[in-house]
């Protein structure tokens, strides 16, 4: 009978045993769960607010934006021809050259703009009804070239082709012996 209390006594404390280390490794566990799904919501409660603020800076930037094109007004001057692309794009150094009549005639990659030099009064002036706006031709040296510009003034040429690879354009210039106001 010994035996017996003996191995009831063993098995009570087997019994006994799992159930309390079953109870402390559930609690543990549980504990560590709880934690992860606790910081979880805190990182996706983060997140939500987060995109929520980034959503309420980027409506309000663009209605300052909206607001700011709302209140400038539209510019009156109107802008030259745009460069057309050519296949070569030439290097923002190339000048304005002299090119003859053959050249101005091909229809290649440069849009054509025709300027009149009246003698008189020392002014050049667009033909170009839509690109005038403002009068006199103001920018000789950038377009083109304040050398060849000089040149055509002083020579006897009453015609001078000119190409800008910078802005795409052939220009054809035409000397009048008349003042621009007259």
């Amino acid at each position: 009978m010994g035996a017996i209390k003996l191995l009831v006594a063993f098995a009570a404390g087997a019994g006994c045993g799992i159930f309390a280390t079953r109870s402390y490794f559930a609690s543990k566990y549980q504990d560590i769960a709880d934690e992860e799904i606790a910081s979880m919501k805190e990182v996706i409660d983060r997140k939500i607010a987060e995109d929520h603020m980034d959503k309420e800076i980027t409506d309000q930037y663009h209605k300052e934006v909206d607001n700011y094109i709302s209140s400038v007004p539209p510019t009156k001057a109107k802008p030259w021809p745009k460069r057309k692309e050519v296949e070569e794009s030439p290097s923002e150094f190339d000048a304005p050259f002299e090119i003859n009549t053959d050249e101005w005639l091909e229809d290649g990659y440069f849009d054509k703009l025709s300027l009149t030099y009246y003698e008189g009064d020392n002014v050049l002036v667009s033909d170009d009804v839509e690109t005038d706006a403002d009068g006199p031709f103001a920018d000789v040296e950038d377009t083109i070239g304040i050398d060849i510009f000089e040149e055509f003034r002083s020579g006897p040429e009453d015609e001078i082709y000119v190409r800008n690879p910078n802005t795409g354009i052939d220009y054809m210039i035409v000397k009048d012996p008349r003042k621009y106001n007259e």
